[in-house]
């Protein structure tokens, strides 16, 4: 399936995306409410830049960790888990890809972290939760979710785009890393970015019922023969049910694999063992 026959994806008429950098992530204030690590943690002695840009008419935000005076470095693009944000302490563990020669950038996503709203992120929480599990969706729910897809693959191109453009950044060399919705995010937005290797689907991902939001039915196979693909399955509980998972890997092109782990450390964070196999996923796959 062609970018101009996808049903999500609605090109939008807007320049080309560039983001405004800031030195420092200078966000504390609005995302510890969302669990936000200490930048003298995990992240110490990284550089921190936060960026904004524009995405169909919204303001996104995020950050990007490089290693200080390093050469261009291929770009890791971390999407957060269902109801989470960009600077949550779950997405710590990338703080270690940096030190590993890599770019490293977390965005919210839409009606998340800071571009959350008391009205509607509640809701679309639960919609993707409902069609995820092949619970039925009223009309206006079904809409919210088409359109944070829809706003979800602007973003995460854009995102790509914009940083790309920086001169430390690798645009030829660019992986996709996503936690449960932003897994599901980073497969509608695959066929979109140019200069994807790699894309690796965490906290459990599947097929949807649904067919026009479904992530697979949306997946451009002939236009991703140069991305390599990584399903981090969890064992236990998972929002995504075991038959959904195992059609979610077989309808995924090669190359391809499947890593069965254990359960998450935290909600929207995962298991030692899913780390460690998404790094070695993405040495493999950029470097």
């Amino acid at each position: 399936m062609t970018t101009s026959e996808s049903l999500l994806h609605r090109p939008h008429d807007e320049a080309p995306a560039r983001a405004s950098l800031r030195a420092g992530s200078d966000r504390a204030g609005a995302s510890d409410r969302a669990g936000a690590s200490d930048r003298a943690g995990a992240w110490a002695g990284l550089s921190a830049h936060a960026f904004e840009f524009v995405s169909r008419g919204d303001f996104v935000n995020g950050v990007l960790h490089q290693q200080p005076g390093g050469s261009a470095a291929p770009l890791i693009l971390v999407l957060h888990g269902t109801g989470s944000a960009a600077e949550s302490s779950a997405l710590d563990f990338a703080a270690d890809w940096v030190r590993a020669g890599f770019s490293v950038a977390r965005i919210d996503l839409p009606l998340h972290g800071r571009r959350a709203s008391p009205k509607l992120s509640d809701r679309l929480v639960a919609g993707y939760r409902s069609l995820a599990s092949d619970q039925p969706l009223d009309a206006d729910t079904r809409a919210l979710v088409e359109e944070f897809a829809r706003q979800s693959i602007s973003d995460i191109s854009r995102a790509a785009q914009a940083l790309g453009e920086l001169d430390n950044v690798d645009a030829s060399r660019i992986a996709l890393v996503g936690i449960g919705v932003g897994g599901t995010a980073a497969l509608w937005a695959a066929n979109h970015i140019s200069g994807l290797r790699g894309c690796a689907v965490a906290g459990g991902a599947g097929r949807f019922a649904d067919s026009a939001l479904d992530p697979i039915s949306e997946f451009d196979a002939a236009s991703q023969q140069n991305v390599s693909s990584l399903i981090v399955a969890p064992s236990g509980e998972s929002e995504i049910p075991a038959t959904s998972q195992t059609a979610f890997f077989d309808a995924l092109p090669e190359p391809k694999r499947r890593v069965d782990v254990g359960a998450p450390d935290h909600d929207d964070g995962l298991a030692n063992d899913a780390v460690n196999a998404i790094g070695d996923f993405l040495k493999e796959t950029l470097t």
